[in-house]
């Protein structure tokens, strides 16, 4: 089943008609545990939480609707209750609200496959089912109702007390608050686990300070929090305290300890508490960086930027299956000014917007992890490439692709390519694999072990941006690397011209020394080509020899 993105009335007409082929069918927020009510005037209310209809306290047991919110596919399963057996689908749905607000939900589509006639003191009875299945979710609940460490709801009891204070008090303006402590995985790498675990316990202290009335906060994740409070309890110098009883946690001036909040008003009460969540993290995300402003509010401007980015996400699929993300090619010249082959760079050619920049789309597809899908589109077009090449005068050349840093969680990034190279029957040779330097030493030994099986393959390696991180010549010793793509940034004219001279050349000679080839990129002008060629490197890329370009005009220049 393709997944379901309905305004309300074509909600309520798609589960009309799947009332006639299922038993019961229903609508629920998963992660509030919450069941949706389309209301005539094609607006939404919240009716009881979900898990009362199986006489419960709380979320049932593998809750398949929950699996599928999380998963975004289709989770079944099979329940007993009160002598029958039900089998739930549950199907994960967008539904647009009246104001264009999209409000993630799932359908559940539930049929009784079964009924049990067992005598009443069998152990199967209905009385037995139920007090079994209530004794299993309780069980269950034991684990995720508080967090561990803090002792503060789980976000998905927070997610439902609020929606309970919204249902019960509907005319009370609230606020949502994200909190987030900056680089927290630094505090536990210099000053150990243990104090780290002490600051995050001294962080929900504070923040149950602040929300003391109603105690609507939890631990979301890691060193993320979330509280809520009404509009009149709202008092900002509570925050700044918060924030200088925060830096105060370690005493070291080479390390501050700063936490920052989102602030979100709650201002369409029928969104899912984990949209207003969103909201508030989009508010929190504002000030990351800066060193002045530790509060946020989200306005209109990060309303139009978060329906963009909607918009984006929403076009893509469609964009996807009608190829309008098509690969350019930025040419690498020799020291010969001989073409030797081409990054592969992606350009989205949207039939009634035109050309949108990567700027434009490929930081929301790595916030969302759609880029794992489009550089598995765009590694695709460049084997289609080289295939089409093949027995040509363009046989020799090479294309090197792009592996981005969410590659490594989304996909199985070996057993990918070496399927691209077998199923268009091409050289792994010509198919070199450009990681980012940053991306490396976020899980070294992983990663290592995995550049290496690829290289043993036949794949080139391709280190891109050398020079930025602090652990580029510890790598060089362990890694099986072909090529180094020095950082443009050395190539960027400032007072220490003679400084980015000698640094440059070192690399170069280092390289040479290794066995390693060296393409700079970012070359501009003759003058920075003449300096790269003097200093020893022989391997050019950048918009002096020429800009990115689609691949029927690279091969018009070319041949």
């Amino acid at each position: 089943m393709e997944e379901i993105k309905h305004t309300v009335p074509e909600m309520k007409a798609f589960m009309d008609k799947m009332s006639g082929i299922y038993d019961i069918v229903r609508l629920v927020n998963a992660s509030e545990c919450y069941t949706i009510t389309m209301e005539n005037d094609d607006s939404i209310s919240y009716g009881n939480n979900c898990f009362c209809t199986w006489e419960r306290n709380g979320r049932c047991k593998n809750c398949s609707s929950y699996r599928a919110h999380v998963t975004g596919s289709r989770q079944e399963k099979t329940e007993t209750f009160n002598g029958k057996q039900y089998r739930i689908m549950s199907v994960p749905a967008t539904l647009i609200l009246n104001d264009g607000t999209p409000c993630s939900c799932v359908i559940e589509l539930i049929t009784i496959i079964a009924e049990q006639n067992a005598a009443p003191d069998a152990p199967n009875t209905a009385k037995s089912a139920y007090e079994h299945a209530r004794s299993s979710a309780l069980d269950s609940s034991i684990v995720s109702e508080k967090d561990m460490l803090t002792q503060l709801d789980s976000k998905e009891v927070f997610f439902r007390k609020v929606r309970q204070e919204l249902m019960d008090n509907p005319d009370d303006v609230r606020y949502i608050i994200y909190a987030d402590i900056d680089d927290f995985k630094l505090v536990n790498d210099l000053f150990g686990r243990i104090q780290g675990n002490e600051i995050l316990l001294k962080t929900a202290e504070y923040i149950q300070d602040v929300c003391a009335k109603e105690h609507l906060c939890c631990r979301m994740a890691g060193d993320i929090f979330a509280f809520s409070l009404k509009k009149e309890d709202y008092d900002e110098s509570a925050l700044e305290r918060v924030v200088e009883k925060i830096s105060l946690l370690i005493q070291n001036t080479a390390y501050p300890l700063k936490i920052r909040f989102g602030i979100y008003e709650i201002v369409s009460p029928e969104m899912t508490v984990s949209f207003m969540c969103d909201c508030a993290k989009l508010a929190l995300k504002s000030i990351k960086g800066d060193n002045v402003r530790h509060i946020a509010w989200y306005n209109n401007e990060l309303v139009e930027q978060k329906k963009y980015e909607q918009g984006i996400v929403g076009a893509f699929d469609q964009a996807l299956a009608n190829r309008e993300f098509q690969i350019y090619l930025q040419p690498q010249i020799d020291s010969e000014t001989v073409l030797q082959g081409a990054e592969v760079l992606v350009r989205w050619l949207d039939p009634e917007k035109g050309l949108i920049p990567p700027v434009a789309f490929i930081g929301i597809f790595e916030k969302t992890g759609l880029i794992s899908q489009l550089d598995k589109n765009v590694w695709e077009q460049a084997a289609e490439t080289l295939k089409k090449w093949q027995g040509t005068n363009k046989s020799h050349l090479y294309l090197s692709i792009n592996i981005s840093a969410k590659d490594f969680y989304y996909l199985d990034v070996y057993k990918t390519l070496t399927e691209i190279v077998e199923k268009y029957q091409i050289d792994p040779h010509k198919l070199r694999l450009e990681i980012t330097e940053s991306v490396l030493m976020s899980d070294v030994e992983k990663l290592l072990a995995l550049t290496r099986r690829l290289h043993q393959y036949g794949f080139f390696i391709e280190i891109d941006d050398f020079g930025k991180g602090y652990s580029s010549l510890a790598m060089l010793k362990d890694i099986d690397v072909d090529v180094l793509k020095i950082d443009m940034e050395f190539l960027r004219e400032t007072e220490h011209e003679e400084k980015s001279r000698v640094i440059l050349g070192s690399i170069i000679n280092m390289s040479k020394q290794l066995g390693i080839a060296v393409i700079t990129e970012g070359v501009e002008t003759k003058n920075q080509m003449e300096l790269l060629q003097d200093l020893g490197c022989n391997m050019f890329q950048g918009f002096y020899f020429a800009k990115p370009m689609p691949v029927p005009e690279f091969e018009r220049k070319y041949f």
